[in-house]
């Protein structure tokens, strides 16, 4: 009787592996740019946020002087001569104009945040309007 010749493979081939790992790049490929737009998007909230504690700051603040602040030094502590305060989580910076009786303050995305084309700065009012521009300075709704 012959003896029968039964090979054990004793790992993957080549190709297998070749295979799979243009599978593993393809999705990576398709879902780290689709996390990044995820993150994005989450990270808006820093930017409303931020402005709806400062928006709050200068309603007490108005309340208590009779008058809205003129700068950020007046709402927190910081420097005279701070014209841009980081929202809380420094996804965007917070810049106000102001006069007695009236403010507009907008919160523009910096560092990894000015990818978010859609949705690059949020705007809000004294009368409490808000609104969003893209990184054309066009008006966009569906970001608030």
């Amino acid at each position: 009787m012959g003896r029968i010749n039964c090979r054990r493979s004793a790992g993957f081939s080549l190709l297998e592996l070749m295979i799979t790992f243009t599978i593993l790049g393809i999705l990576v490929g398709i879902a780290i740019p689709s996390w990044q737009g995820h993150l994005r998007k989450a990270r808006r909230a820093d930017a409303k946020i931020s402005l709806q504690y400062t928006a709050t700051a200068q309603e007490t603040y108005f309340f208590q002087h009779n008058r809205y602040a003129t700068k950020f030094s007046e709402l927190s502590g910081v420097a005279e001569s701070v014209v841009a305060m980081p929202s809380k989580e420094g996804f965007y910076a917070i810049t106000m104009e102001a006069d007695d009786f009236s403010w507009t303050m907008a919160a523009t995305a910096v560092d990894q945040q000015t990818y978010d084309k859609q949705c690059a700065s949020f705007l809000q009012n004294h009368l409490g309007d808000h609104s969003a521009v893209d990184a054309d300075g066009l008006a966009i709704s569906g970001c608030w």
